[in-house]
């Protein structure tokens, strides 16, 4: 209402310029960081992989398309406001980037402040007490055909779904931000990195990818709440309430 009211005739134009903006950005900025906050307080481990998945697909976009130099799909452009992503680039990256995700999901699953849910402390290195998330023990695969590699975690199977739809999904936050500054006649979003640009031109990829990240993570990883989520969400309470959840759960059939 404010909006519409606001508006003046010979300012319309602007007006409405200015809005769409400040719509953009809160819906690939603003409105993920509750995605985010899902991701971290799940367990880091699912936050620092869709990172550093879309890092490596970048990275290996970036190298195969330099070592082919168009010598598969010849001068087919892939995208026409991004005359330098190239179609040996995209499918490379993604290739690469498959094949690293459960590498990068191993390593990352090999520590217990990585994997434990719902810890987050202002302590450095706080000693950790929680079970092991069903997805980081190995054995337990999504798939019966992998049932008899017993080093095999769900989270290896899963990261490398999330390493595909890092490599389809995550490169077109690039290209909405390529478009942008297209349609500008900017190079860069700003100067913080030489040659680089600002912060934006680092996270314009990861943002896209926090949203997808956490929709797959509630359709086929996380699970109902497990004891320790319990009892943390418990010591948030201020005792009032917890003793009326007490007398509640008292109340609770077995």
């Amino acid at each position: 209402m404010l909006m519409v009211l606001s508006l003046r005739t010979k300012q319309v134009r602007f007006q409405l310029g200015q809005y769409l903006w400040i719509g953009l950005s809160l819906a690939i900025v603003v409105f993920q960081l509750k995605n985010a906050f899902s991701l971290i307080f799940s367990g880091v481990f699912w936050y620092v992989l869709s990172l550093l998945l879309v890092i490596t697909n970048d990275t290996m976009a970036y190298i195969c398309g330099m070592l082919t130099g168009r010598r598969i799909f010849g001068n087919r452009v892939f995208l026409e406001f991004s005359p330098n992503k190239t179609w040996e680039g995209f499918i490379g990256g993604g290739i690469f980037t498959v094949l690293l995700s459960p590498v990068l999901a191993h390593y990352l699953s090999s520590y217990q402040w990585m994997t434990c849910p719902g810890q987050m402390t202002m302590e450095f290195h706080p000693e950790l007490t929680c079970e092991t998330p069903s997805a980081f023990i190995p054995g337990q695969t999504i798939l019966s055909s992998f049932d008899h590699l017993s080093f095999i975690a769900p989270a290896h199977l899963h990261a490398m779904a999330l390493g595909a739809l890092a490599s389809i999904v995550a490169p077109f936050g690039g290209f909405l931000a390529s478009a942008i500054k297209r349609a500008y006649g900017i190079k860069d979003f700003a100067d913080l990195i030489p040659g680089h640009g600002g912060v934006m031109d680092r996270i314009d990829c990861q943002l896209l990818m926090i949203f997808c990240t956490s929709t797959y993570l509630r359709a086929f990883v996380w699970e109902e709440l497990s004891v320790d989520d319990v009892v943390y969400l418990f010591n948030l309470l201020n005792s009032t309430n917890k003793q009326n959840a007490l007398q509640m759960m008292q109340g609770v059939a077995l």
